[in-house]
C-alpha cells in the first residue's frame, strides 16, 4: 500500500513540476509577444473547466460509473476560429467572421480525466505549443510541441517536437454548403522518453503523430459579456489610436502584415483602419487629436454587437500516432482515439458558463497506449 502511494505521489510531483514549467514557458512567451493586454476580449476561450456526470462503458462489459474531466484551455493559436466562439481572442470583432471555415488548436490544454478506461488511474495530458516562422517556399510555419502524458498508477511519457501549422482538407466543402464551422489537421514529429513498467526500462522513441477536428455552433446569442465589452470600445479605440498619426502607423503595419488590398480582420483594428483610410481618400487633412478622438467615438456607435455565443455545438475529434520505434508491451504500431461530441448551453444569453455534453469516444490516447477507450457518457460542466 505505502509503495502504491509512494508511486503516485512521485507520479503526481513530477507531472506536476512539468506542467507548471510548461504554463509558466506559455505565459512568459505570450507576455512578450502581446502588447494588447489592455484589449483582451472576456469572450476568450482561456478558461478552467470541470465537466462530470455518468458514462457507459461499452467495450463489452457494458458498465456504467462515474466520470469527470477537469481542463485548463489556452487561447487559441492565430486567434483563429474555435468551436466555441466566433470570436477573435485577442481584439473584439466587429461583426461575426465571413464562411471561412478556418480554425487552430489552442496553445496550452491540460486535462485530468478519470472513468475512461478501466486500470492505471485518471489520465493525464498537457500539451505546449509555440508558433515560429520559417523561410521557405512551401512551409512558411512551424510549432514546437512539448507534450506530457501519463496515469496516476501507469507509465509517463514527455515528449517534444515539431508540427505543422493547420491544414483545413474540409474548408471547401464546407463553404460550398454555405457552413462556418472550423476544421483543422495538424501533423506532427516527436521523439518521446516514456517509462515502460511493464519491460522495467525507459525508452527514447520517435513518433508521427496528427491531430484533426471538425465542428459547427449553431443558433448563435449576443451575450452579455459583449455589451459589456460594447461599452468599453469607445475608450479602447481611443487608447489603441489616440492621435490621426498613430492610426497611420497602425495602418501601414497592417498594410505591411496582409498586404496592399487585402481584406482587413474584422477586430477593433479594423474602425480604425477603415476611418483613417477613408479620411486620406477624400484627402481630408489630418485633424487634431481632439477631432480624431470624437470622429472614433462616433464609429464606436455605430457598433453592433455580433453574436459571440453558440446555444448548441457538434464536433468530432480525433488523436494518433506511429510508433516508428521502440513500441511498448503490447502496444500497436498505430493507434487513434476517435470522439463525438454534442453540447448544449444552458446559458447562452449570459456568459456560457453551464452545459450539458453528451460525448461518444472510441480508441486509444497517448497516456494510456495499451487501453482502449469505448464509452458514451452524459456530463454536466461548468467553468471555474
Amino acid at each position: 500500500m505505502s509503495g502504491t502511494i509512494a508511486l503516485r505521489l512521485k507520479f503526481v510531483s513530477r507531472a506536476l513540476l512539468l506542467v507548471l514549467l510548461t504554463a509558466l514557458l506559455s505565459c512568459q512567451l505570450a507576455a512578450q509577444e502581446s502588447d494588447r493586454a489592455e484589449a483582451q476580449d472576456p469572450s476568450s476561450i482561456s478558461n478552467i473547466t470541470l465537466t462530470g456526470g455518468y458514462l457507459n462503458d461499452l467495450s463489452g462489459a457494458n458498465e456504467s460509473n462515474g466520470y469527470y474531466r477537469l481542463e485548463l484551455n489556452g487561447e487559441s493559436i492565430k486567434q483563429a476560429g474555435t468551436p466555441f466562439t466566433s470570436q477573435n481572442l485577442s481584439k473584439p470583432l466587429t461583426k461575426p467572421p465571413k464562411n471561412g471555415s478556418a480554425g487552430d488548436s489552442k496553445d496550452f490544454t491540460l486535462r485530468l480525466e478519470d472513468g475512461a478506461v478501466e486500470t492505471g488511474g485518471p489520465i493525464l495530458e498537457a500539451l505546449n505549443i509555440r508558433p515560429f516562422s520559417v523561410k521557405g517556399k512551401f512551409i512558411r510555419e512551424l510549432r514546437g510541441a512539448l507534450q506530457v502524458n501519463g496515469q496516476i498508477d501507469g507509465d509517463l511519457s514527455i515528449a517534444a517536437g515539431l508540427e505543422t501549422a493547420p491544414l483545413h482538407p474540409l474548408s471547401g466543402l464546407l463553404k460550398y454548403r454555405g457552413a462556418n464551422g472550423p476544421n483543422w489537421l495538424i501533423l506532427g514529429l516527436q521523439e518521446e522518453r516514456l517509462e515502460d513498467s511493464s519491460a522495467g526500462i525507459t525508452k527514447n522513441r520517435g513518433l508521427a503523430t496528427y491531430r484533426s477536428f471538425v465542428g459547427q455552433g449553431y443558433k448563435w446569442v449576443a451575450s452579455e459579456k459583449l455589451a459589456e465589452l460594447r461599452k468599453k470600445l469607445p475608450d479602447l479605440l481611443v487608447h489603441r489610436a489616440p492621435t490621426f498619426a498613430e492610426a497611420e502607423s497602425l495602418s501601414e503595419r497592417i498594410v505591411a502584415r496582409f498586404g496592399k488590398g487585402a481584406l482587413v480582420p474584422d477586430d477593433s483594428d479594423s474602425i480604425i483602419f477603415n476611418l483613417y483610410t477613408g479620411l486620406k481618400y477624400m484627402g481630408t487633412p489630418p485633424p487634431s487629436t481632439e477631432e480624431w478622438q470624437k470622429l472614433l467615438r462616433k464609429a464606436a456607435e455605430s457598433f453592433t454587437t455580433p453574436r459571440d455565443q453558440p446555444t448548441y455545438a457538434v464536433w468530432f475529434d480525433a488523436t494518433g500516432w506511429y510508433v516508428l520505434n521502440g513500441r511498448t508491451t503490447g502496444e500497436k504500431r498505430f493507434s487513434n482515439a476517435l470522439g463525438l461530441t454534442l453540447k448544449y448551453w444552458l446559458n447562452p444569453e449570459e456568459d456560457g458558463s453551464r452545459w450539458l455534453e453528451l460525448r461518444y469516444e472510441i480508441g486509444r490516447v497517448r497516456a494510456a497506449p495499451t487501453e482502449r477507450k469505448h464509452f458514451l457518457a452524459l456530463s454536466y460542466g461548468f467553468k471555474l
